[in-house]
């Protein structure tokens, strides 16, 4: 999941490349789409605005629409088997489904302040939370929502956005203020741990043990990690360009983040459990909330306008027929700088190891528009000016090759 409370203001709108490996998923709906959960490779459910809830039993092929009567936005959703479901949003609205989705009935809530995570460990013991801006909530159940008591850390705490659970007994939030809280005897008792991300709100966090985890923020466009269960965070992607949201691991190593660019919807990959990631950019200006995946190669992400991409690959990278979603050893290649930029920006790219060069200039079309290196380089840092005085206000993409890999980024022009 989660939820953006702010607005991308977006420069442009561009038809960008193909994502080979991700398709779009009719939904039948223009809103926001807030979180997708799956079951198995086949069924899964999104909730949205408007108390609606979707499910596919086909693997994204059609989707059935429910409206839960009084629902309004439907924030989080949660299936702790084939049949028994809850979802939770605004104003405290709780509903749970004991026959597949068929049938949703309201549960009584422990608070009329909106609900944007809900989490179960088994059908009968669960969690719900959210909360005011600077008053954050946590509720357990044990009884599968018949009755809910409050917990916390004893103190005053920022709204929780998102709640994970590597086990029944060891549980985290995240939330607003960069606040991060844990509990570690099955969400009776909590305590409060500091990322280092102070007045950021962490929209998602992702455990893919008791002490490996992962949260991220969208400004300043960072993933943070922890190896010791939260004591310790550390940043393991920058990019200002990007604007990290949701969050998950269906391995130990493979793990997707999603959010937004500037122009444009990102998904972020990494198969070595974050030491590096690799990039695919959709073709749409809005944001994506929420990732899901059954296994490390099927997952859907869903976002704003009710827009819905799925992926039985293990999704792509970004570029032009860019070549395997390995991050190059060899060589690195940074965002250029200004961006946007007009009309000259400068684009610095390492080399590691000798090796026979390009460096080309595309279009959204695919069009090559320049070539700015074709040679044999010796190891070392190289800066290179691209001048783009002749060429209209865009979306343009360079892209490095050297010993046989690629890696491409993006750039505005505006003039």
């Amino acid at each position: 999941m989660k939820k953006l409370f702010f607005l991308f203001i977006m420069l442009c709108s561009v038809t960008a490349f193909p994502q080979s490996g991700w398709f779009i998923q009719p939904t039948g709906l223009s809103s926001f789409l807030w979180e997708v959960t799956m079951v198995d490779v086949n069924t899964a459910y999104i909730c949205a605005d408007a108390g609606r809830v979707l499910k596919t039993t086909n693997g994204g092929t059609n989707w059935i629409q429910s409206i839960l009567t009084g629902a309004g936005e439907l924030y989080a959703i949660d299936f702790p088997s084939a049949n028994t479901g809850y979802t939770a949003g605004g104003q405290g609205n709780i509903f749970k489904t004991i026959n597949a989705g068929a049938n949703w009935t309201a549960v009584t809530s422990p608070t009329s302040n909106n609900l944007f995570a809900v989490k179960f460990l088994n059908e009968s013991t669960g969690f719900v939370a959210g909360g005011a801006t600077n008053d954050g909530e946590i509720f357990k159940t044990t009884n599968g929502g018949a009755d809910w008591t409050e917990y916390g850390p004893g103190i005053v705490y920022p709204q929780v956005l998102d709640l994970n659970f590597p086990s029944d007994a060891t549980g985290y939030s995240a939330g607003g203020n960069g606040s991060i809280l844990k509990s570690t005897d099955g969400g009776t008792k909590w305590f409060v741990l500091h990322p280092g991300v102070d007045k950021i709100n962490l929209f998602s966090i992702y455990f893919t043990n008791e002490t490996t985890g992962y949260t991220a923020t969208p400004f300043p466009g960072s993933i943070l990690k922890t190896t010791n269960g939260g004591t310790n965070w550390n940043s393991i992607f920058n990019d200002s360009n990007y604007f990290p949201v949701s969050v998950f691991f269906p391995t130990s190593d493979t793990g997707f983040v999603t959010g937004a660019a500037f122009t444009q919807t990102v998904a972020l990959k990494t198969t070595n459990a974050g030491a590096s990631w690799t990039t695919t950019l959709f073709d749409f200006t809005g944001h994506f909330n929420s990732v899901n995946f059954i296994n490390s190669t099927t997952g859907f992400i869903a976002g704003e306008f009710g827009r819905l991409y799925k992926t039985t690959n293990g999704g792509s990278t970004v570029g032009i027929n860019s070549d395997g979603e390995n991050v190059p050893d060899n060589f690195s290649l940074y965002q250029n700088y200004p961006n946007p930029f007009n009309p000259k920006t400068i684009i610095n790219y390492e080399l590691r190891s000798s090796a026979f060069v390009t460096m080309k200039i595309h279009d959204v079309l695919g069009n090559v528009i320049a070539t700015l290196v074709n040679e044999k380089r010796n190891a070392g840092n190289y800066e290179i000016e691209f001048n783009s005085s002749d060429l209209p206000s865009g979306i343009y993409f360079y892209t490095v090759e050297a010993a046989g890999l690629k890696q491409t980024r993006r750039m505005v022009l505006l003039k």
